[in-house]
C-alpha cells in the first residue's frame, strides 16, 4: 500500500479541524454555554498539539421530564445543576411537572478528546483510565484522527412522578439527594486526579 505523502509546513486535515474546534470553543465560553468547572483541564488537554476536545461536562444532577421512551423531541428540563443539590432544590423542580414522567439523573463527568493519532490516544485514555474513569474508550478510528471518549459509572436515573402524581415520598427523596450528590463528589474527584495527571505530562 503506498504511503500518503505529507508535504511539509501544510496543515493537516486533523491541524484544521482542530482550529476549528478551537475557534468553537471559544465562542461558547463568550456565549456562556461551556462548563466552566471543567475548563482548565480541558485547557490543559488542549494544549497538547496532538489532542483536542469537542465537547465536555463536569457532571451534573437533573431532574427530566420525558416520555417514558425518553424522546428527546418531547423533554424538558424541570432542574439542572452542576453541583451537589438539597432536597428544596428537587422538591421546588417537581412543583414544574406536568405530564410524563419527570426523572432524577446524575450524570457522570463526560469528554471527548480527538487525538492525531492511536499513540496519543493512548496517552489520553491511560490517564483517564488510572485516575478512575474505568468506561473511557477508543470510540472511532480513521486515517485523520482516533476519537477518545472520557467516562465513568457514576450514574443513577430514578422516576419520582408521572402524570402530576408523585412516586415517591419525602423520606425516600432525601435518601436520593443522598445517593446523588455521593455520586457527583466521586465524579469529581476523578476528575481532579485526571487533571493532576494531565498536568504533569501524559
Amino acid at each position: 500500500m503506498a504511503k500518503k505523502k505529507i508535504v511539509k509546513g501544510r496543515p493537516t486535515k486533523f491541524d484544521m479541524q482542530r482550529e476549528k474546534a478551537m475557534k468553537q470553543l471559544a465562542e461558547a465560553r463568550a456565549e456562556g454555554k461551556a462548563d466552566g468547572d471543567i475548563a482548565e483541564l480541558v485547557d490543559l488537554i488542549n494544549s497538547d498539539k496532538d489532542l483536542y476536545t469537542t465537547s465536555s461536562c463536569a457532571g451534573r444532577v437533573c431532574i427530566l421530564e420525558t416520555p417514558k421512551e425518553h424522546v428527546k423531541l418531547d423533554s424538558e428540563w424541570l432542574g439542572k445543576w452542576h453541583r451537589k443539590v438539597t432536597l428544596q432544590d428537587l422538591e421546588g423542580a417537581l412543583k414544574k411537572h406536568t405530564k410524563n414522567v419527570a426523572f432524577l439523573q446524575s450524570e457522570c463527568p463526560i469528554l471527548h478528546v480527538v487525538a492525531r493519532d492511536l499513540k496519543s490516544a493512548e496517552r489520553i485514555l491511560f490517564a483517564a483510565q488510572n485516575s478512575g474513569f474505568k468506561r473511557s474508550g477508543i470510540q472511532a478510528i480513521n486515517p485523520e484522527r482516533v476519537l477518545v471518549e472520557i467516562c465513568s459509572t457514576e450514574s443513577l436515573e430514578v422516576p419520582l412522578a408521572e402524570d402530576r402524581r408523585t412516586l415517591v415520598d419525602a423520606e425516600y427523596l432525601k435518601y436520593l439527594v443522598g445517593i446523588a450528590n455521593t455520586k457527583f463528589e466521586s465524579g469529581r474527584k476523578k476528575l481532579e486526579r485526571l487533571q493532576k495527571r494531565v498536568k504533569v505530562g501524559i
